[in-house]
């Protein structure tokens, strides 16, 4: 997932589209670390790599490549010159340093990526209920890449 990620372009001041390249590569950088997210709110290719069949990457390549989109984006918001920024840039900045931030605390402290088994455990179940309880209720049949081997 690393290799699709983002590059950094030009980062001074908000003059032309600066801050707008800074907006879309927190956005769309931050999607694309997540295929999952990124598809189901309908964005589906990032650089040009389809994120359709790639799921969030939890291997250490992935965490460093959450790491790195972090610090690109807070050191670009760094060297904004906050005096050109209108009300509604800085509040996006406000925005973008929140997430940020949770970001950086869900990585360094909190760390649910290390327990991710678990969290596969418990949506395997869930997709299993709804699955028997769709069947059950009579709303359609299983979906053949559902079916039993």
């Amino acid at each position: 997932m690393s290799a699709v990620l983002f590059t950094s372009s030009a980062w001074a001041a908000p003059a032309g589209g600066a801050f707008e390249q800074l907006v879309d590569d927190f956005v769309f950088g931050t999607l694309a670390l997540s295929p999952t997210t990124a598809t189901g709110v309908g964005y589906h290719e990032h650089h040009g790599a389809s994120l359709e069949d790639t799921l969030d990457d939890f291997s250490p390549a992935g965490i460093a490549a959450s790491r790195s989109l972090v610090g690109d984006i807070r050191t670009r918001i760094a060297h904004l010159d906050g005096g050109s920024l209108d009300a509604e840039q800085r509040a996006d900045v406000d925005i973008m340093r929140d997430a940020l931030a949770a970001t950086r605390l869900e990585l360094e402290d909190i760390q649910s990526y290390r327990h991710i088994d678990d969290l596969r455990g418990a949506a395997g179940q869930r997709l299993i209920f709804a699955l028997c309880a769709a069947v059950r209720a009579g709303r359609g049949k299983v979906p053949a890449h559902h079916q039993p081997i």
